[in-house]
């Protein structure tokens, strides 16, 4: 897996971070969705969350390269929690790093771009980030089973 190792008992996609393999991804996550039997509105919330944090090593960390590095995504389901793991081979990001998204300016007057990382953590319950083993980075997305699509706490 081009360095990035998971459990071996974990569902596990590996692909190129091209946008030709986003829907690869999203489709892998929407049937983990299902096998964790979360709703509609938590699945769309998990997979808006996934297709960000894609986008974002795809755009940022592979700079739209046609040679990228692998995406890997790994999920794992218990009673409680539904966890997505992606990891990329990607340089080192910080999410926190991220700027604030301008949440006070009217939609007409603010920038384009600049939401992804709020979005994700508003879609899910838990955002993780530490670098990958030999480089890299390895971004964990919880989402509790019965919680809400989105948190209005998140989003203020």
């Amino acid at each position: 897996m081009s360095g990035i190792e998971f459990q071996e008992d974990a569902a596990t996609i590996v692909r190129p971070g091209v946008h030709a393999h986003l829907p690869d991804f999203l489709d892998f996550v929407k049937e983990a969705c299902t096998r964790a039997e979360l709703d509609q509105s938590a699945e769309f919330a998990v997979r808006l969350a996934v297709e960000e944090v894609c986008t974002n090593v795809i755009r940022h960390g592979y700079g739209n390269r046609d040679d990228a590095g692998p995406i890997a995504l790994r999920v794992a389901a218990d009673a409680e929690n539904l966890t997505i793991t992606i990891a990329d081979r990607a340089p080192l990001f910080r999410p926190d790093d991220a700027a604030a998204p301008d949440m006070e300016s009217d939609w007409e007057l603010r920038a384009l771009g600049g939401l992804g990382w709020h979005l994700v953590r508003s879609s899910v319950d838990e955002v993780r980030h530490e670098p990958a083993a030999g480089g890299g980075n390895v971004v964990t997305l919880v989402k509790r089973i019965s919680s809400p699509a989105i948190n209005p706490e998140k989003t203020a």
